[in-house]
């Protein structure tokens, strides 16, 4: 199947109307009726998006697997736990400065348990 094809099967499989979809992956508005009319194709950022709200690989949708769930060569994972999507899903409803803060006091905090753990080692 085409790339279309893939996206346009999700798309159908979600019960959305093409308007509410694109607000639901955060789309461009009519992306898909200019999709559906040759007038554009998808971006990468589109693609990406479209694979990350389905939990599908971008092989997938680019038709270069069958498999929407494949794993990496490599051996990494591609999904996420339930806490990790949570996390990411709030994270995402914040604005930019309160997410850069975020990511802060998150380093903050890693660094902290890392140097308890190295302090713990040597005694």
């Amino acid at each position: 199947m085409t790339t279309l094809e893939n996206i346009f099967n999700l798309i159908k499989e979600t019960k959305f109307n093409d308007s509410q979809y694109e607000k639901e992956v955060k789309l461009t508005k009519s992306s898909i009726y200019n999709w559906k009319k040759n007038k554009a194709k998808p971006s990468y950022q589109d693609i990406k998006k479209i694979a990350i709200y389905h939990s599908i690989t971008t092989d997938y949708l680019l038709g270069l697997s069958d498999d929407p769930q494949q794993k990496n060569t490599n051996n990494e994972v591609n999904y996420l736990t339930n806490s990790e999507k949570q996390l990411l899903d709030a994270f995402k409803q914040l604005d930019s400065i309160t997410q850069n803060n975020l990511v802060e006091q998150a380093e903050f905090y890693v660094s902290k348990i890392d140097k308890k753990k190295n302090y713990t080692n040597l005694v």
